[in-house]
């Protein structure tokens, strides 16, 4: 019930509710009622009917798609790989891939809400034994590699680039920040956007899972 309850947050926040009851805008009026049903009706349509490879893959067309979870990697592994236990891939008979391959990038002990300040020690993980490579990792961010730490600047920004974008996080440790609480504007929010003199932003849009 937590994930459709932050998914309803997102919707009604994106659509910047006007009444009391939901969003009306001219002749259309949506009830909180009626947007709950419906990212409940899509939530079970992806679970129930296997969609999940297919629904990152299409967001992975327009967006950059992370996974940024405070769980260490063994346990992420078991729980994406049951996640993505499907014989096919994102369409029925396309080849089976492993989840690692719908994500731009993979954090785990991320930390949150501590990953969405000052961060911690960005490290790579050993994907056979679930070790922590020694060292701080420094270099560019690579398709496929597991890392361990880090805060949501490197999200933000995660190959330099310049231009506009921003970054939508589906999850619950971002809306019980303090300042998230003191906000209605999603832009407002903390790790929502890099803002400011000097600051670079991605050219497309960025979901963090």
């Amino acid at each position: 019930m937590w994930p459709v309850r932050r998914l309803c947050t997102c919707v009604s926040l994106l659509l910047s509710s006007s009444c009391e009851t939901g969003f009306k805008n001219g002749d259309l009026f949506m009830s909180y009622k009626s947007m709950f049903q419906d990212v409940r009706d899509a939530v079970d349509w992806v679970h129930f009917k296997g969609k999940l490879p297919l629904l990152l893959s299409r967001m992975n067309e327009v967006a950059k798609v992370f996974l940024a979870t405070n769980s260490d990697y063994k346990y992420t592994d078991k729980i994406m790989t049951y996640l993505f236990d499907f014989p096919h891939g994102p369409k029925a008979g396309s080849s089976h891939r492993p989840w690692q391959s719908y994500f731009d990038l993979i954090l785990v002990d991320a930390r949150k809400p501590l990953f969405f300040g000052e961060g911690t020690v960005l490290r790579q993980v050993d994907t056979t034994t679930g070790r922590l490579k020694i060292g701080t990792y420094t270099g560019p961010l690579q398709h496929g590699i597991v890392y361990s730490g880090g805060s949501s600047d490197i999200v933000c920004d995660p190959a330099g680039s310049q231009g506009e974008g921003h970054s939508l996080h589906r999850g619950s440790y971002l809306w019980r920040h303090p300042q998230v609480q003191e906000t209605s504007r999603l832009e407002d929010v903390p790790g929502y956007t890099r803002a400011g003199p000097g600051a670079s932003r991605v050219d497309r849009q960025e979901l963090i899972i």
